[in-house]
């Protein structure tokens, strides 16, 4: 813990050193993707996503060998320790400003940017949910908690890989951008 203190202590005296950010903000370009960023995150709200057959008995035998034996009933502490995970990862993208910390045009810049990955990703991984009907392994075990028979049904893509993904890639590409 106090090394990690210390790091950030480190960004802060340095604050100053990186006097401009690579990245700037075009309102003419940030207006067209950041609305068909929203059109893209706003459409799973008018598409159904409860799926027309559910069988009544799922089988673990069903299940291909190496995907069984990953496999695990519903934990309802791990579920919460990692939806606070990703939460947690949602905020990683901030250490590409450790150098531009006073800078405000940057933070603006990169909080639009985000923002516009966060809508793109978040609408693409529910129109996939939507359209590939893949049941969660919590399904074959049976005991589905009450209201959460749609994320059931629809486990894949997983929105947690989704999100860590799109908070690791955002992190290196603006992080090499702005520290060659």
């Amino acid at each position: 813990m106090k090394k990690f203190i210390a790091v950030i202590c480190f960004f802060l005296v340095c604050g100053g050193v990186y006097s401009q950010s690579v990245f700037t903000y075009d309102l003419k370009k940030d207006i067209i993707i950041g609305t068909a960023a929203l059109g893209v995150f706003v459409s799973p709200f008018f598409v159904s996503n409860v799926p027309g057959n559910i069988p009544g008995d799922l089988f673990k035998e069903d299940i291909n060998a190496l995907d069984r034996s990953f496999m695990f009933s519903y934990n309802r502490p791990l579920d919460i320790v990692s939806d606070h995970g990703v939460y947690a990862l949602l905020l990683l993208p901030a250490l590409s400003l450790a150098g531009n910390i006073r800078d405000k045009d940057a933070w603006l810049t990169y909080g639009i940017m985000y923002a516009e990955a966060f809508f793109l990703t978040f609408g693409t991984n529910d129109l996939l949910k939507n359209a590939i009907i893949r049941y969660g392994p919590y399904m074959y075990s049976g005991g589905i908690p009450d209201g959460q028979e749609d994320d059931y049904y629809n486990s894949f893509p997983s929105r947690s890989t989704a999100l860590a993904f799109l908070s690791a890639g955002f992190l290196s590409a603006t992080f090499s951008a702005e520290y060659p």
